[in-house]
C-alpha cells in the first residue's frame, strides 16, 4: 500500500472542535450551519458524522472539551486541601480559591482558545435554548456538589439555602455586574483615546465622541454608537443591580418581573464588543497620520466586555425567582411564583 500524509483522527477531532467553538461564538448555536462549520474546519460532513455523530453531540463535546478539565481540576485541588487539613473544616477563602483558579487559568489561555470558550460560555446563558443550559447545569453539577459539601462543613451554622445562594452570587453574577458598573463609569468619564501630532495632544472620551458626531451633521451615527454602548449596556447592568442587590439582603425590588424583561430585551442591542474592534481598526490606521495614546477609557472598555459577558454566563434566571420566592415568604405581598411564571411568557 503506497504510503499517504493521512493526518492523525484526534487531529481531525481537534480540528472540528475548534471550528464548532469559534463558529458558535460568533453566531450561536443555531446560526452556525454544518456548512459553514466544515468549511471552517476543511473537513466533509462525514468526518463530523463519524467522530460525533450529531450537531448535538458536537455541541456537548465542545463544552466537556473545556468543563470537564477544569471542573476535575477544582475537585482535585478542593481533594488536595482536605487531605492536607487532616478532617478539620478549611476556611470559606481556600475553598473559594481552589474554585476559582482553574477559571482564571482557563480565561487567560489565550493560546489554546480558553478566551474564545468563556465569551462562547457568556453567549450561551443569553440563549434561549433550555436544552444546552440544562446541559451545562449537568456538568458543573459534580464539582458544584463537592464545594456545597466543603462549605457545609466549613460554615454549619449556615442555612443549606442561604449557602446555595451565596456560592451562586460568589461565584458570579453580582460581583462580575458590579466591577462592570464601576468600568462602565470609568469607562464614560475618561478619555478612550488621545492623538500627538506637531507638539500638539488631543483626547476624547466616548460621550465627547458622539457629542463631535451629531455637531457635525451625522446624527443617525452618534445615535447608533450611543445606543449600542452607552444606554444599552448602562440599562443592562442597571438592572441588573436593580434585581441582585435587594435580593443579596432579602427583599424582593418592586417590577421584578418588568426589569427582567427588559435585561432580556436590551441586552442583544449592547456592543460593546463591536465598539472595541471598530476602535481597534481605526487606532491602527490613524498610528500613521499621528503618535496614537490608550487613554483609560480604552482600557476599561476592554475589561468592561469580559465582566459583561461573565455576568451573562453567570446569571441563571431559575435561581433568581428561587430567591425571590425565598425572600417572599419571609416578606408577605410579593407572589414571586406568579411573577416568575409571568416574566417567561
Amino acid at each position: 500500500m503506497p504510503l499517504r500524509a493521512i493526518k492523525p483522527q484526534h487531529e481531525t477531532q481537534i480540528r472540528i472542535l475548534d471550528a464548532a467553538e469559534e463558529l458558535f461564538m460568533q453566531h450561536g448555536f443555531e446560526g452556525a450551519s454544518m456548512r459553514m462549520l466544515t468549511a471552517r474546519a476543511e473537513v466533509n460532513l462525514a468526518a463530523i458524522n463519524y467522530h460525533f455523530g450529531s450537531k448535538d453531540a458536537l455541541i456537548e463535546a465542545v463544552f466537556r472539551r473545556r468543563l470537564d478539565p477544569m471542573n476535575e481540576a477544582r475537585i482535585a485541588e478542593l481533594e488536595r486541601l482536605e487531605t492536607e487539613a487532616q478532617g478539620r473544616p478549611l476556611a470559606a477563602e481556600r475553598i473559594i480559591r481552589a474554585f476559582i483558579g482553574p477559571s482564571l487559568a482557563l480565561i487567560g489561555d489565550a493560546r489554546c482558545g480558553g478566551r474564545n470558550f468563556i465569551r462562547l460560555l457568556g453567549r450561551t446563558y443569553t440563549d434561549p435554548s433550555k436544552g444546552i443550559r440544562h446541559l451545562i447545569g449537568g456538568l458543573y453539577a459534580p464539582a458544584m456538589a463537592c464545594f456545597k459539601a466543603a462549605f457545609e462543613k466549613s460554615l454549619p451554622q449556615m442555612p443549606s439555602d442561604e449557602l446555595v445562594w451565596r456560592m451562586h452570587f460568589m461565584f458570579g453574577t453580582l460581583a462580575y455586574t458590579l466591577g462592570a458598573a464601576v468600568l462602565f463609569v470609568i469607562a464614560n468619564l475618561c478619555p478612550i483615546v488621545g492623538l500627538e501630532a506637531s507638539g500638539n495632544r488631543t483626547s476624547t472620551t466616548l460621550i465627547g465622541t458622539v457629542r463631535t458626531l451629531h455637531e457635525t451633521d451625522m446624527t443617525s451615527v452618534a445615535a447608533l454608537v450611543f445606543v449600542t454602548t452607552i444606554l444599552m449596556p448602562m440599562l443592562d447592568i442597571g438592572a441588573m443591580l436593580y434585581m441582585l442587590l435587594p435580593l443579596k439582603f432579602g427583599w424582593v425590588p418592586r417590577g421584578l418581573p418588568a426589569t427582567f424583561r427588559l435585561i432580556q430585551t436590551v441586552r442583544p442591542w449592547g456592543m460593546v464588543e463591536v465598539f472595541m474592534l471598530g476602535t481597534l481598526v481605526s487606532l491602527a490606521k490613524l498610528s500613521h497620520l499621528a503618535h496614537v495614546v490608550p487613554g483609560i477609557g480604552l482600557w476599561s472598555f476592554g475589561a468592561l466586555m469580559f465582566l459583561v459577558a461573565a455576568a451573562a454566563a453567570t446569571f441563571d434566571p431559575r435561581e433568581l425567582w428561587a430567591r425571590a420566592d425565598a425572600a417572599a415568604r419571609q416578606r408577605p405581598g410579593f407572589e414571586a411564583g406568579t411573577a416568575a411564571r409571568e416574566a417567561t411568557t
